[in-house]
């Protein structure tokens, strides 16, 4: 009985604790962003056949500027354009732009638990046949890209992380704190309820030394 109660309470705290490192992707702000810049390069490689070098050449393929839109992460201060680095996968592929820095996204568990994933950064690809893409990649696999290209990574800005992200801090924080207080407080319980039980033994024997001592 004493291991089905410890077993129970360890599987509750993974549960509450760990499981939301098991994630997998959806919509983010972030994602949003990066979906956004990748639609204005089409845009703009449509009309002008070649690819923009400029936020103003993106902006006028956004129709506005793409900092006004998106002003709580300016994407002109998180992101950069990138020439002459290539890509493995997909084959052959050339990174148009990258964040400057790594972050960490917006990640939904099995469990459907909000969470995080990172460090990494999302990356603005052209691929085989002309076609632009993005992806979110974990910040080891980019530093790889650049070190087999002999590039550096470019220079970190200094921008917050963006609000969704805080707000998932705090979500996890309190999600994390709730989960302990569920594991320990019943723990605490029956540690207590287990030890009254073994005074109240010693109790009785130190009345009547004739009784077995089964808590022993």
């Amino acid at each position: 009985m004493r291991f089905s109660a410890c077993h129970l309470l360890c599987v509750m705290a993974w549960m509450l604790l760990v499981s939301p490192a098991f994630c997998t992707s959806f919509s983010t702000p972030e994602n949003q962003i990066a979906r956004s810049i990748a639609e204005c390069f089409i845009e703009y490689h449509g009309k002008h056949g070649e690819w923009p070098d400029k936020w103003s050449e993106l902006d006028e393929s956004f129709g506005r500027s793409l900092d006004e839109y998106f002003d709580y992460a300016p994407p002109s201060k998180r992101y950069t354009f990138v020439k002459g680095v290539r890509l493995s996968t997909p084959p052959d592929a050339k990174l148009l732009m990258v964040m400057r820095k790594p972050t960490y996204e917006i990640s939904l568990s099995d469990m459907l638990l909000v969470g995080l994933k990172g460090p990494g950064r999302y990356l603005i690809f052209e691929k085989p046949g002309g076609s632009v893409s993005y992806a979110w990649v974990d910040e080891e696999h980019v530093s790889r890209i650049f070190a087999e290209e002999n590039q550096s990574l470019p220079m970190a800005d200094h921008e917050p992380e963006t609000p969704s992200i805080q707000a998932v801090r705090k979500k996890i924080f309190w999600r994390r704190a709730i989960g302990a207080l569920v594991v320990l407080v019943p723990l605490a319980a029956f540690v207590g309820w287990r030890l009254a039980l073994r005074r109240n033994a010693k109790k009785r024997l130190r009345t009547n030394p004739s009784l077995p001592d089964t808590l022993s």
